[in-house]
């Protein structure tokens, strides 16, 4: 199988230089918490950071979403039950299930991530990932047909975060790049994605991301550091809700 992905190097090169020469004029990062997307894994609302899950790190999450990408899986709105843990300080998976309103099939779209951290954020540098999303349909598994996978991506992203100094906000910088090295009949995350975050209060994230194809937007707020709620809107029209749970092992 050939693989083409012209200009990618150039492109992401220029964005991660830019995401690095912008954090160069802003204060010294700080840490800052990993948040689940409506997909389980950590990101923004749709697309996905560099930030890993604590080592012993377990969140559950369910969401309700509508047609996402898979506009040939009827009914659109539909269900997202996901358990997310971190292993060690640089692995993350992910293990659920998405179920269609009315459906009479068994459980539903089965969804299965994995993602490593190669670089970890340092104060002019930002942290790197590399990340797997519904890779059941490759040949050498053989354990799905294509037409079953829905939610298929394998990507790249950087991370930075900035804490501003007036006022106290925490900023979040994303720049990634999805291929489309896993068999399909529905992809997401293909091409440059980005997205940025802006935390007025440690309660309180202000989201905004263009996954590759659309813009999203959020607001996602944090209870006791353990429970997590979101209310966002996919393509700035369409509702989705987000209600995480964490703890550590």
């Amino acid at each position: 199988m050939t693989i083409k992905f012209p200009g990618f190097h150039k492109l992401f090169k220029r964005s991660v230089f830019a995401i690095c020469a912008l954090c160069a004029l802003l204060p010294q990062v700080v840490l800052a918490q990993a948040h689940n997307t409506v997909l389980g894994y950590s990101g923004l609302i749709v697309t996905p950071t560099a930030d890993i899950l604590a080592d012993g790190q377990l969140t559950a999450n369910i969401g309700r979403i509508p047609k996402l990408y898979a506009d040939n899986y009827k009914p659109y709105d539909r269900t997202s039950y996901v358990v997310a843990m971190g292993f060690m300080p640089f692995m993350e998976a992910t293990m659920g299930f998405i179920r269609p309103d009315n459906f009479q099939g068994g459980v539903g779209d089965r969804t299965v991530s994995a993602r490593f951290r190669l670089l970890r954020e340092k104060n002019r540098r930002p942290a790197l990932a590399f990340g797997l999303q519904d890779f059941f349909a490759v040949e050498d598994l053989n354990l799905e047909p294509v037409s079953a996978q829905h939610f298929t991506s394998s990507y790249v992203v950087a991370t930075k975060h900035v804490e501003l100094s007036v006022p106290d906000m925490l900023l979040s910088l994303n720049v990634g790049y999805g291929f489309s090295w896993l068999p399909s009949d529905d992809r997401q995350l293909t091409g440059l994605f980005w997205g940025v975050s802006l935390a007025p209060m440690q309660q309180v994230q202000i989201i905004m991301e263009n996954d590759g194809r659309q813009y999203n937007a959020g607001v996602r707020f944090s209870f006791f550091q353990q429970v997590h709620y979101m209310l966002s809107f996919w393509q700035m029209k369409y509702m989705m809700h987000q209600l995480s749970f964490s703890i550590l092992l």
